[in-house]
């Protein structure tokens, strides 16, 4: 898969500018010309969301009514588009080719893509729920199924938490049974993805550094994993019906996918204690390159301000990896030799720059 041409209209600082893109794409520029709004145009037509805001209208230049982005993909040999409207009254058109969309999440997969930035080390040093984003924007571009249970998920566990609220136990069963069945695939689907990302991780860490480390990850659910989903499903059903009186106290479900997490270990301590700081970019640079490798290398790679969380070596080494994929985009405000011979983008003031 391949993007070809970007168009942005009254996105961030951009007026009407029009991208055509190569496999390997140089975003250069100083700070605050719309370097990284790029990445996020593409990020959005891949995901529905941005990943600076939650607020769309944030994206709306200033003193426009609405903006439209649009992306050209050839996949599969075919041409495809992939295009947004969104206006400040929150209305919003999406559509893939001729076909309207009316819903963000069904534009998973169309256009996957993965996004390292800086921000990247929250996933080893942040909170739980950096690393719960991590695994569900993964999964939904590669398991259509996993969409489905998260959102019936969250539906039944919204619809139990208001119960609790109201301190009402009528029907609660019919929400805690939801849970469970939704639950135990979610759990599933996590420890599996996490079982597939060691062996890449582990691969990339030894070419991005000079010095081999040890690294593992661990799951860290609620309650102990089991491979068959039935018993996880009745486990997770068990467990609601005996948390039940203490949720009621609190008002809130207080076990689940939402509060679960997973450690990454160096040398078999946390890393997020025990690894330094350039260890853990490191880390985060192999785990996005890991993610390439399970989404079958068909994927988008943006690499957001680079110069920023890894050091001339490491910027070396990961050139050398780079070569095999299929499409990156990488912005920088420093001119760096090492990707001179690249398709160079300057950008100024939300325009290119010839």
């Amino acid at each position: 898969m391949i993007l070809k041409k970007l168009f942005l209209h009254n996105f961030r600082n951009f007026d009407n500018e029009k991208f055509i893109f190569e496999k390997r794409n140089i975003i250069y520029g100083k700070n605050a010309q719309g370097k990284t709004s790029i990445l996020e145009a593409i990020f959005l037509l891949s995901l529905g969301r941005s990943f600076r805001t939650s607020k769309l209208t944030e994206l709306i230049k200033h003193k426009k009514k609405f903006f439209f982005i649009e992306a050209e993909i050839i996949k599969d040999l075919v041409t495809q588009k992939i295009s947004i409207y969104f206006d400040r009254n929150n209305k919003k058109k999406i559509k893939h080719n001729h076909t309207s969309i009316y819903s963000f999440s069904h534009l998973f997969g169309i256009m996957p893509t993965i996004l390292h930035s800086p921000y990247d080390i929250n996933i080893i040093s942040g909170y739980p729920t950096k690393r719960r984003r991590f695994l569900n924007i993964h999964l939904a571009q590669k398991d259509p199924l996993y969409v489905y249970h998260l959102t019936r998920f969250y539906r039944a566990l919204k619809q139990r938490n208001t119960l609790l609220q109201k301190k009402l136990l009528t029907n609660i069963e019919i929400w805690e049974d939801e849970i469970a069945k939704s639950a135990s695939y979610i759990t599933y689907a996590r420890n599996k993805l996490l079982l597939l990302l060691k062996n890449p991780i582990q691969n990339s860490i030894d070419s991005l550094s000079e010095k081999t480390e040890k690294i593992d990850l661990k799951y860290l659910p609620g309650l102990s994993f089991q491979e068959d989903t039935k018993k996880t499903y009745l486990s997770y059903l068990q467990q609601l019906e005996k948390n039940r009186k203490k949720d009621l106290y609190m008002g809130t479900t207080q076990f689940g996918p939402h509060r679960d997490d997973f450690t990454i270990y160096i040398s078999k301590k946390p890393a997020k204690n025990y690894a330094s700081e350039g260890q853990k970019y490191s880390i985060s640079t192999a785990i996005r390159l890991a993610e390439y490798k399970i989404l079958n290398y068909n994927a988008i790679i943006n690499i957001d301000d680079i110069g920023v969380h890894l050091d001339e070596k490491r910027i070396y080494n990961l050139k050398q990896i780079l070569e095999s994929f299929s499409q990156i985009f990488i912005t920088t405000s420093i001119k760096n030799e090492i990707f001179e011979k690249e398709n160079i983008i300057k950008i100024q003031e939300g325009k290119i720059v010839y």
